[in-house]
């Protein structure tokens, strides 16, 4: 696990609310229909998103500062980093195959998200 954590830190700088919850979290979490990404998972499930294994080059049109951090059937939330303030970023959702990326807040912050999230599911 430390290793997958070098290796996140490396690639981006992320939030600390985010960055301590896969710290605690290092398989994926299931909320109903949405897979929630923890450490282990978190780079390799940006492909297609970001980076095309096929090709093996980043994708030019994903934001380079998008971050995706959970889907359901493939339509990915994201935490947007050129938002953040170093704490927490705000989490953004897109539907995934409708030709364009077209993002929209679905929460002021990834505490606000993942308290949502969890309040809808009764844990």
């Amino acid at each position: 696990m430390l290793n997958q954590l070098s290796e996140i830190n490396n690639r981006w700088n992320l939030p600390k609310v985010y960055l301590e919850y896969l710290e605690k979290h290092e398989e994926d979490e299931f909320l109903e229909e949405m897979r929630l990404y923890g450490s282990t998972n978190l780079i390799s499930n940006q492909e297609g998103y970001s980076y095309n294994p096929v090709t093996q080059k980043i994708i030019e049109v994903w934001p380079e500062n998008y971050v995706v951090i959970a889907d359901i059937d493939a339509d990915p939330f994201v935490l947007d980093l050129s938002n953040s303030d170093g704490k927490d970023a705000p989490v953004l959702f897109a539907y995934h195959g409708e030709g364009e990326w077209s993002f929209e807040k679905c929460a002021d912050s990834f505490g606000e998200f993942i308290s949502e999230k969890l309040y809808q599911n009764n844990f």
